[in-house]
């Protein structure tokens, strides 16, 4: 691996993650009070391809094939928590590498309700999820958790929050 974002301190990937967020918000509404939301939707697709590339990297590539671990069990990781402190970080980090992916999508999108983007870019960040998890099983990269489905899922969620504003803004401006 080049570099692993897992091993980066926690309180400084939230910043950076909170940072980009940031940034990506300011720069939709830019673009869109400049009306140059077909160039911004140019950006987004770009970025959002890197966004697939890291989720592949960082999800299966990545990885060293080890033992088939399937945990269908959300809660496990209550008691996971209990005895590993470290647990906190795992779930964090996941929900931080689908921010991207939430980030850029809704943008990639042509449709004009705001509430039918942001459903169809959670549903897609589950299946995505589900795609990860499913190759982390099939190929025994390392383990397949329902909870890291959540986390992800949460991820692409959270990720579409600079897309509501933008479309807030819009609104607000028209």
């Amino acid at each position: 691996m080049i570099f692993n974002p897992y091993a980066m301190p926690l309180p400084l990937a939230v910043i950076i993650a909170l940072s980009a967020m940031a940034v990506w918000t300011v720069l939709a509404v830019i673009f869109a009070k400049f009306k140059k939301d077909r160039i911004f939707m140019i950006i987004s697709i770009i970025f959002l391809a890197i966004s697939l590339v890291i989720i592949y990297y960082y999800g299966i590539y990545g990885r060293h094939p080890g033992d088939y671990k399937l945990y269908l069990d959300p809660f496990r990781i209550v008691e996971l928590v209990k005895e590993n402190k470290e647990m906190y970080r795992s779930l964090i980090m996941n929900v931080i590498m689908f921010l991207p992916f939430g980030m850029t999508f809704p943008f990639a999108l042509t449709l004009k309700k705001t509430y039918q983007v942001v459903i169809i870019t959670v549903i897609t960040g589950f299946f995505l999820s589900v795609v990860v998890e499913g190759a982390q099983y099939v190929f025994s990269f390392g383990q397949s958790e329902t909870i890291d489905v959540i986390c992800n899922t949460a991820g692409a969620a959270l990720g579409v929050i600079p897309y509501v504003i933008c479309k807030a803004y819009k609104k607000k401006i028209s």
